[in-house]
């Protein structure tokens, strides 16, 4: 590689307050000469924009607001040191229209300034890097190349945007490991008598989404535009257009654009047996005989199995997701190393290395990054 790499992803900078992150970055940028930064997404918070606010106006709004990151990193750009920006999921639109010569301008800088923003990965020697959401399915596009819209993102933004974001109930927004149950007691017990309208709100909610994934809403379109970007993205980094197929081919298919995935993983299959468990046991109290009697007994049957089968469905999924595509894109592409972020969870090892989440640290462990030195070796990092 031509100079090492500082890796770090999902700040999740937002216009609710993140200043102790920014300043954090702001020190990493200064402490790292010589190096070029690659932000391996959800560098911001887009997601939680109402659908109609422009991404560019929202992610100029919020460096503006930090003032230190401004100048830090217009420096490193005038000095010739690269700065490189993925999209991730909740800020997927970073890396289309007009964002690059708005953030320019912002810096003061002119077109010949090092930064790079990119929709999917980027390859540094034989280092892959991309934000990893594509090989989760709840949060991965139709199309890594694509620029979505808000008929057609991913089930995880969806109801950030509409529900959680909507609501201010961030205390669910990364609950996305929770099961209905779980769910439900936490509401209530973190919002009490609020509790019902909120549940009622996110019924509605995710009952649209389900509804919507019945029709197309541009999905085809979406997928017809990312192919034919396929060929410039591999010139553009050196990797055969036919093996980022072969990568868009063997990842998951994206939660959002099928029904019955979406309808499971809403856990509506258990919605409706639990409705079904209590009607048939009204209804068998009050004197509904067998019928009402077989339904209380077939829905509680279900539930039981399928608790005991799977309880909560989607543990630790993503995690696990992430690594199996971590070793396809090595298989398919040649690369050494394969580095996501998206998990929150650091790790690094096998030829995978994950930055894990720069602006929800674990508790008392610091905020973490990858340093890869340009033998293309990733080591983890804390920063205070």
């Amino acid at each position: 590689m031509e100079r090492p790499l500082v890796i770090l992803s999902d700040l999740h900078l937002s216009h609710a307050g993140s200043e102790s992150t920014a300043e954090a970055f702001v020190q990493l940028l200064n402490s790292y000469a010589g190096h070029e930064f690659v932000l391996a997404g959800d560098i911001f918070g887009l997601s939680s924009d109402p659908p109609k606010r422009d991404p560019v106006e929202s992610v100029t709004t919020l460096l503006r607001a930090s003032p230190n990151l401004l100048e830090s990193l217009g420096r490193r750009l005038a000095q010739g040191e690269p700065v490189t920006l993925l999209a991730g999921n909740h800020d997927a639109a970073i890396a289309h229209g007009a964002m690059r010569g708005a953030l320019l301008d912002l810096l003061g800088l002119n077109d010949a300034a090092p930064l790079s923003l990119n929709p999917w990965f980027v390859r540094r020697g034989g280092v892959h890097i991309e934000h990893g959401h594509l090989w989760d399915p709840d949060n991965a596009p139709a199309h890594p190349l694509s620029e979505w819209t808000a008929l057609t993102e991913p089930l995880g933004i969806a109801l950030t945007r509409r529900f959680v974001a909507r609501r201010g109930v961030w205390e669910f927004a990364h609950a996305h490991e929770t099961t209905l149950v779980r769910g439900l007691k936490r509401a209530f017990d973190i919002f009490g008598p609020k509790a019902p309208l909120l549940v009622a709100h996110y019924f509605a909610t995710s009952a649209r989404i389900c509804v919507e994934t019945l029709f197309d809403r541009g999905l085809d379109a979406q997928r017809s535009l990312g192919d034919d970007a396929l060929a410039l993205a591999g010139a553009e980094h050196g990797v055969p257009p036919e093996a980022l197929r072969q990568l868009i081919d063997q990842a998951p298919d994206p939660t959002h654009t099928r029904f019955n995935q979406t309808f499971l993983r809403l856990y509506y299959d258990r919605v409706l047996c639990s409705l079904g468990l209590l009607g048939g046991a009204a209804g068998t109290i009050a004197g509904g005989g067998a019928v009402t009697l077989a339904l209380a007994a077939a829905s509680c049957a279900y539930l039981a199995l399928n608790v005991k089968r799977s309880g909560a469905r989607y543990e630790n999924r993503p995690i696990v997701l992430l690594r199996d595509g971590a070793d396809i894109v090595r298989s398919s592409t040649g690369a050494d190393t394969v580095v996501f972020g998206h998990t929150h969870v650091p790790e690094v090892g096998g030829g995978y290395a994950n930055s894990g989440s720069f602006g929800y640290p674990e508790h008392g462990k610091g905020r973490p990054f990858l340093l890869v030195d340009e033998r293309g070796r990733a080591e983890l990092r804390r920063s205070d």
